[in-house]
């Protein structure tokens, strides 16, 4: 399997996987719609800075994302109610949601 089928079949699977559509995936990970088809329909190979938009959006990292198995993607239901609230906050928020669990690793 080329890698650019790789990673547009491994898009589509995390999208069903996650109930989101590319156009919502478009807007999670801060990626222009046509940078999504592009990559879905004529098979272009994202590049590392867009891949990890991605991933990004996908709550999972690159490791994750080019995993075979899927056995550390089976999250709790707790861990997939944050992840949705994740992906469901924009970028300020985000940001202010990963400093604050970072404060609460640090200070314990």
């Amino acid at each position: 399997m080329r890698i650019e089928d790789f990673v547009a079949d491994r898009i589509i699977n995390l999208c069903n996987k996650q109930h989101i559509t590319m156009y919502r995936l478009a807007q999670i990970s801060g990626l222009k719609q046509s940078t999504i088809s592009n990559i879905m329909k004529r098979g272009t190979l994202p590049n590392l800075i867009t891949l990890e938009k991605i991933c990004i959006g996908f709550g999972i990292t690159m490791s994750q994302f080019f995993q075979e198995k899927e056995e550390c993607l089976n999250l709790t239901a707790q861990q997939k109610e944050i992840i949705n609230i994740w992906i469901d906050l924009d970028e300020e928020k985000r940001e202010l949601f990963y400093n604050i669990l970072l404060g609460m690793k640090n200070s314990g």
